[in-house]
Formats: C-alpha cells, structure tokens, sequence
C-alpha cells in the first residue's frame, strides 16, 4: 500500500509541475531555435513509447515494467514534452501530447480526479491520432 502511496504521491506532484509549466512562455521556442526535424523525430519517438505503454493489449506480458515505473516513464516524456522546442506550427500538439502523457502517467498511478480508466482512454486519444498532427506539422516545417 505504502508503495502505490508513494507512486500516487510522486505522480500527482510531478503533474503539478509539468501543468504548471505548460502556461509558462517557453522562451527558447520556435523553428529559429530548434530544428524541426529533430523535435518531429524526437516527438515520434516520445508517441512510440507511449503507445507501448498505454497499449497493453496489443502485445503479450505488457511492458514487462511495475505500473509505477511505466507511470514515471510517462511523466518524464511529459516533461521532455514541455521543455522541447517545438516549430511554431506545434505549439497546441505539443501541448496536447505533454497533458497527454501526464494524464496517462496519472491514470496508470490511480491518481487525479477521474477514474484511471478515463483518464487512460484520453491519453490513448490523443496519443493514437498523434500522427497524423505530426504529419501535418512536418509539411508546415
């Protein structure tokens, strides 16, 4: 019990922090800053990870990770999220991806407001259409 207190704990104020974050002005954003191609690749790699993890039933023996370690994985790709610098086209799936991440790491940790189950099934939205926002922000680059 002590355990899953511990990860709920950490889960939730580490979700603070990275909401928090998400409505202050990253100051080294923009295409002049970074390149776009490697947020996009670094990005899908982000999506990938996630789909593994919020995706069990598409593979055998899940991840082969405790739940709590799948949960801080998904909190550190939101913070990876929030801090990358993202082109100028991809402010809002940038965001969406962190707050996605975020909530599935709560989800998987029994903490936040809602049912873990719902909000695992808004973090699979938004990670499962993340391709195609991807895609559209590649040709904008």
């Amino acid at each position: 019990m002590r355990r899953y207190l511990l990860a709920t704990t950490m889960v939730v104020i580490f979700a603070v922090g990275a909401l928090a974050g998400a409505f202050i002005v990253n100051p080294t954003s923009g295409e002049a800053q970074g390149s776009c191609g490697d947020w996009l690749q670094q990005t899908s790699d982000r999506v990938g990870e996630a789909r593994f993890i919020l995706y069990p039933a598409d593979r055998s023996g899940g991840t082969g990770r405790p739940v709590d370690q799948d949960a801080q994985i998904l909190l550190q790709m939101a913070d990876e999220q929030y801090q990358s610098n993202y082109p100028e086209g991809a402010v809002e799936l940038n965001d969406d991806l962190a707050e996605a991440f975020t909530t599935g790491a709560s989800g998987l940790g029994g903490a936040g407001g809602a049912a873990p189950e719902t909000q695992i099934t808004f973090a699979k939205a938004i990670v499962y259409n993340a391709d195609a926002r991807l895609i559209a922000v590649s040709e904008s680059c």
